[in-house]
This record gives structure tokens, C-alpha cells and sequence, in this order.
């Protein structure tokens, strides 16, 4: 499925305007420059392939992004999290593991 954009209400790397505008149903937001407020908490922002449909939302107020810790980790956290992630693991099972890229920033949505 090439086109998803939300998967158990998570963003995917494809999220772009429609997946914006499914979580601002609630307002009746028809255009991203309808949108006044916007909930993406625990939504997964960090894997969208680009954070270029944020500035297309003229009208927004109100942004959620809580619930990702990740905003604020640094490189060393990160890797220390993955290492422990795969502690226990042979060789040959790590070798099969991938950890999701974070494609965009914090500063990149704002």
C-alpha cells in the first residue's frame, strides 16, 4: 500500500494534506488553511518523509506534538535505546534488525 498515510493512527512516511486533514475533521476543515488546531500527539510525526504540508496550514493555532519523546533525545540516548533493544540477541538477529529513520526535526514542523 504505496499511498498509506495513517496505519493504527499512526502517521506513515506518506502522510501528507489528507492525513492532516483527518485529524482536523472534528472543525470541518475542508483546505490545510482551514485548519486552526491540530492533534498529532503520539501520532508519529518524526516518520513523515517531509515536513513540507505544516506550511501550508496559514490558519493554524494550536499545534499538539506531545507524546514524542524523541523530539528531545539526543544521538548517544538513542543508540543506548537501540542497544538495548536488541541485548540478548544472536548475531544473526541483530544483523536482521532496522530501527525507523527519523525523517524530519521538531524545528522542521515549526
Amino acid at each position: 500500500m504505496p499511498s498509506l498515510e495513517i496505519c493504527n493512527s499512526i502517521l506513515t512516511e506518506n502522510a501528507g494534506p489528507w492525513a492532516m486533514l483527518f485529524y482536523a475533521r472534528d472543525q470541518g476543515a475542508k483546505t490545510l488553511e482551514e485548519i486552526k488546531s491540530l492533534s498529532l500527539a503520539g501520532k508519529g510525526v518524526l516518520y513523515m518523509k517531509s515536513a513540507e504540508v505544516f506550511g501550508s496550514m496559514s490558519g493554524l493555532r494550536r499545534l499538539d506534538l506531545s507524546d514524542h519523546p524523541e523530539f528531545f533525545m539526543c544521538e548517544e540516548l538513542k543508540e543506548a535505546n537501540e542497544y538495548e533493544a536488541m541485548f540478548g540477541l544472536g548475531k544473526e538477529e541483530r544483523a536482521k534488525v532496522t530501527f525507523s529513520e527519523h525523517k524530519i526535526k521538531v524545528l522542521d514542523i515549526l
